[in-house]
């Protein structure tokens, strides 16, 4: 792992706690940008937590279809092909519109579980 991937996590995480320490909310878009970074650096099990934080912290807040594929794309990194299509479903579920790029995601995992 290089030292800018995990640089990439540290700061998010750093990033929260300042936010939080000051009174302010994350947008959908920041924490969009922090499941990236841990699934730069490969961190699948964190980029988890913060969809986590998503859902019981942030009632106003909503993941969206950038969230779900931000998500697949950390499983793929991390070779966990065969949890993507439950993601995939999730942002049916969800009430998300797959895109383009979501349903990309899903192809490439379904092709690496072959």
């Amino acid at each position: 792992m290089g030292r800018r991937q995990a640089d990439l996590s540290e700061q998010a995480v750093n990033a929260f706690r300042v936010m939080r320490a000051n009174g302010i909310n994350p947008s959908v878009l920041v924490l969009n940008l922090w499941i990236n970074a841990f699934g730069e650096d490969r961190q699948d099990v964190e980029a988890f937590g913060v969809l986590q934080y998503m859902k019981d912290n942030l009632l106003d807040l909503k993941p969206d279809v950038v969230t779900y594929t931000t998500l697949m794309k950390a499983l793929i990194r991390t070779e966990k092909f065969e949890k993507v299509p439950a993601v995939y479903e999730e942002v049916i579920l969800f009430g998300c519109t797959p895109d383009r790029k979501a349903r990309g995601m899903l192809h490439s995992a379904l092709r690496y579980m072959k």
